[in-house]
């Protein structure tokens, strides 16, 4: 890597429900690199895709420890995505729940998180269906989103690896 990757803006400050009961934020994140994506599980368009891929991403990370690195799939459908139904769709994907968490919160909250803190786009779409971006946003240990890889490139999981092993590698800022 020649030098490090740009430090865009600070990802959001948030407090979800994890689809296991639990409450995740922001701050529990800190310290570690991390990986957001956008779903919801009725999708009929790009979710089945972006979640096969943030599949392969958890098992392609194998051995690394879950402390180091997160992967966190937050529900752009918070009124239908309980974290019940949240939980039945990570057990169908093999979602491990020490590195892989699937999130919801209040539609508000939601929506303010992803496109006035994540920058991406969420709109409503004709049939009340969200429409929203494929992108991963990667996140390094200090809270600052590094990359945006495209969800439909076919490429997008060894991209991902090669993001987070640039920022695994790095030296703290100062």
């Amino acid at each position: 890597m020649q030098g490090q990757t740009e430090q865009f803006a600070k990802a959001p400050d948030f407090e979800f429900l994890a689809h296991d009961g639990t409450k995740l934020s922001s701050s529990d994140l800190q310290g570690k690199v991390w990986v957001a994506n956008f779903i919801f599980t009725r999708c009929k368009g790009p979710c089945p895709a972006i979640t096969s891929r943030m599949a392969e991403l958890q098992q392609r990370l194998g051995r690394t420890n879950p402390d180091d690195v997160q992967l966190v799939s937050i529900s752009v459908d918070p009124g239908y995505d309980t974290p019940a139904v949240l939980s039945d769709y990570a057990a169908s994907v093999g979602a491990n729940p020490e590195r892989w968490r699937f999130v919801t919160g209040p539609k508000a909250q939601v929506e303010k998180a992803i496109r006035s803190g994540f920058l991406q786009t969420l709109i409503d779409g004709k049939e009340g269906e969200p429409v929203h971006s494929s992108r991963f946003v990667v996140v390094d240990r200090e809270g600052f989103m590094r990359t945006y890889p495209d969800g439909n490139d076919p490429e997008v999981v060894q991209k991902l690896l090669m993001d987070i092993g640039d920022i695994l590698r790095e030296r703290p800022r100062k």
